[in-house]
C-alpha cells in the first residue's frame, strides 16, 4: 500500500465507508431517475430538463447537510463508530465530505447523459476522473497518507464533474435535439450505478 502504515490504511477505510454509504443514496436517485428520464426523452423531451433540475435539488438537499455534518461532527462520529484509535480518520472524512456535492451532481448529470443516449460523454467523465485519481494519488499519498488519498478522491470527482455537467447544460440549451435510445431502453452502466468514480 502507498499509505504510511496499517493505521493510515484503516483511517482511510473507516472514513471512506461513511462517504461511500452516503454516495449510495446518489445511486438510488439514479436508479429511480434513469427510467423516467428515458421515458420522457422518448415521449416528452421538453420535460427532461425540469426533471433533472428537480433531481439535482433533491441531491443537494441530501449532500449538503450530510457534508456539513461530517465537517462539524466528524470527530464525534468517528469516535462513536470506531473509537479513539481512529482519530486520523477524522480529517480524512472531513476532506471526503467536500466531494459529496460534486459526487451527487455527477451522478445526476451522468444519468441524464445515459438517458439521452450520450454514453460516450459519461464514459469520458469516468476516464478523466480515473486518470486524475491515479495522478493525484501518486503525488499526494506517499507524503500525506490517508488525507492525501482523500484529496485525490475529491479532486477526481471534481475534475470529472464538468465533463458530465457541461454537456448536459449544452444539450438542455439545444432543447434536447438528440436521438432517443433505440426502443426507449437504457441500460445502467457499472460506472454510473456504482459508488466510485
Amino acid at each position: 500500500s502507498w499509505l504510511w502504515n496499517d493505521a493510515m490504511t484503516g483511517a482511510y477505510s473507516a472514513a471512506y465507508r461513511l462517504y461511500e454509504g452516503v454516495g449510495s443514496l446518489a445511486q438510488i436517485l439514479v436508479l429511480v431517475l434513469l427510467p423516467e428520464l428515458a421515458s420522457r426523452h422518448a415521449t416528452a423531451p421538453h420535460l427532461v430538463e425540469s426533471l433533472v433540475r428537480k433531481a439535482t435539488r433533491y441531491a443537494a438537499l441530501i449532500a449538503l447537510p450530510v457534508a456539513a455534518g461530517f465537517l462539524v461532527e466528524g470527530p464525534w462520529l468517528i469516535g462513536r463508530l470506531y473509537g479513539g484509535q481512529y482519530h486520523d480518520a477524522v480529517i480524512t472524512l472531513q476532506i471526503l465530505a467536500v466531494g459529496l456535492l460534486p459526487l451527487f451532481t455527477r451522478q445526476i448529470a451522468g444519468a441524464a447523459l445515459w438517458a439521452l443516449d450520450r454514453q460516450r460523454l459519461a464514459l469520458a467523465a469516468t476516464a478523466v476522473s480515473g486518470a486524475a485519481n491515479v495522478a493525484c494519488s501518486f503525488w499526494l499519498v506517499p507524503s500525506y497518507g490517508a488525507a492525501g488519498a482523500a484529496v485525490a478522491m475529491v479532486v477526481s470527482v471534481a475534475v470529472g464533474a464538468p465533463v458530465e455537467v457541461q454537456p448536459w447544460v449544452l444539450l438542455s440549451k439545444f432543447h434536447f435535439a438528440v436521438s432517443p435510445p433505440v426502443g426507449g431502453v437504457v441500460s445502467v452502466p457499472a460506472s454510473t450505478a456504482g459508488g466510485g468514480v
